[in-house]
């Protein structure tokens, strides 16, 4: 009887699910059951009908869309059997990194076509192998909420693989809150007027959005004021690189020490 329990058992998880989709208040009736019989015609290697089911719900709950929905499923669900098969979590923490990897891809604007979807998800994925699953879905999850515009205004390369190594250390949200600090402190001019002078010292602003007092100090400076603020905005590794190091062996400060404290 065991067997059939565990049919019936599936059977009945499947009738809830689709019951929650049809549920749903974000798409019409007709839109919702195309959704279903979608989920139920694709044909995914290792990836049962209830999890094409909760996939694609979770995918319209995250992009109030079930063209966008249908669009990721084949990707999800693929990444789904990889990632079953390689890491050891829970099926539900599983899920819940893939749910948190659609709703990333949603929010830096990258679900409106299934190239760039599949870009993102790709990169994601490499991520999680490079790591053995350690930085998964719900840190860059973090760390995009987390950083607000600050992280949406990275590059591909930047948000996915320079700042990995920031996720795996410091987890997303330290990492997002971070970024953002930097962002606010050093490109839209937020930090202190001590910082702005050694920044000036250093020839790393630009003449015409500082602001001096009536003696010729620095009394603030303006967002764009920073040297190279838009190689900044895309990749702060690339301007330490390519901006900020040269400015400071201009300066003669070459040694790992003085480099450390100018920063």
């Amino acid at each position: 009887a065991a067997p059939v329990v565990k049919g019936l058992h599936e059977a009945k998880h499947y009738e809830i699910e689709t019951a929650r989709i049809r549920a749903l208040g974000t798409r019409t009736g007709q839109e919702k059951e195309h959704a279903i019989e979608f989920a139920k015609q694709l044909k995914t290697y290792g990836v049962s009908q209830l999890e094409k089911t909760e996939m694609i719900r979770d995918s319209i709950s995250i992009f109030a869309d079930g063209h966008h929905a249908e669009m990721a499923l084949p990707t999800m669900s693929k990444m789904k059997f990889i990632n079953d098969t390689l890491y050891p979590e829970s099926a539900g923490e599983r899920n819940a990194q893939l749910f948190a990897m659609q709703k990333v891809i949603e929010l830096r604007g990258n679900a409106g076509s299934v190239e760039a979807f599949k870009s993102d998800a790709d990169r994601v994925q490499k991520v999680i192998a490079a790591t053995g699953g350690r930085v998964g879905g719900e840190d860059w999850r973090q760390f995009t909420i987390r950083s607000g515009v600050a992280g949406k205004g990275l590059n591909d390369n930047a948000f996915f693989n320079q700042m990995e190594p920031m996720l795996q250390e410091l987890g997303g949200s330290t990492a997002g809150v971070g970024w953002r600090s930097l962002y606010n402190n050093i490109y839209q001019g937020k930090g202190t007027q001590r910082a702005a002078r050694e920044m000036q010292s250093l020839g790393l602003l630009s003449g015409k959005h500082i602001k001096y007092d009536k003696v010729g100090q620095i009394k603030y400076i303006q967002a764009g004021a920073l040297l190279e603020g838009e190689l900044f905005q895309k990749s702060p590794l690339d301007w330490i690189e390519k901006v900020f190091l040269p400015k400071l062996a201009a300066k003669g400060i070459t040694d790992k020490d003085e480099i450390n404290s100018k920063i």
